[in-house]
């Protein structure tokens, strides 16, 4: 074993030595109050079960894109472009042309 294998075997023993003792004193405090270690759980942060819901998540969006030929066709700036707007923007249009409040 090398002397660093043995300094961190010798704080691990350490740490978990500490640890053993603050927990004996926690239990020893709360058996002092009449209360049981179950009672700290509750008062603990629970873990996080996925990924927070956006913001704007169920809300309706106005559209923000629009055909300038077929004024019944429009998109959203979130989501897959629909094909007009594919097309369109193959065919050299710019995106900027697109939005509404550039339309007229």
């Amino acid at each position: 074993m090398t002397l660093r294998e043995t300094i961190d075997t010798h704080i691990k023993t350490l740490q978990d030595a500490q640890k053993d003792d603050i927990l004996s004193q926690v239990q020893d405090l709360l058996g002092g109050a009449g209360l049981d270690v179950s009672v700290l759980s509750s008062l603990l942060p629970q873990p996080s079960t996925g990924r927070k819901a956006r913001s704007d998540a169920g809300v309706k969006q106005a559209p923000y894109y629009r055909n300038p030929d077929d004024h019944s066709q429009v998109a959203f700036k979130r989501g897959k472009k629909p094909g007009w707007m594919r097309e369109l923007i193959d065919s050299g249009m710019k995106i900027e042309v697109l939005m509404i409040e550039n339309q007229k």
